[in-house]
């Protein structure tokens, strides 16, 4: 197995549960990493933020979230490739101007 994909509703514990798996895993002696998708929100300030009812900010909708990008980097993590994470800070709705580079092992 090379992903696993825990997915849900917001706030259902994906995080929790991916980090707990990971944990899982690792203490099995087994490489884990986890991809979370929370670092793939565009910026809240970004033109064109999808809104829902009464003009809030929809964070559920597919438009929220950089789509391609995660496509990209989950591709180039099972090539082999290092890929730089982008951070994305829930409180403040901003990408942060930091990054984390991720890379696994081979095998």
């Amino acid at each position: 197995i090379q992903i696993v994909i825990v997915s849900g509703p917001a706030a259902s514990g994906k995080t929790a549960v991916a980090h707990a798996l990971s944990n899982q895993l690792k203490g099995l002696g087994l490489h884990c990493e986890v991809l979370s998708t929370d670092n793939y929100y565009f910026d809240r300030s970004s033109e064109g933020y999808p809104l829902g009812p009464n003009n809030v900010l929809h964070m559920e909708s597919i438009k929220a979230l950089q789509v391609s990008k995660l496509r990209q980097h989950a591709a180039a993590l099972l090539e082999g490739e290092a890929i730089s994470v982008p951070l994305f800070d829930k409180p403040s709705g901003t990408v942060l101007d930091q990054e984390r580079i991720l890379q696994l092992p081979p095998g």
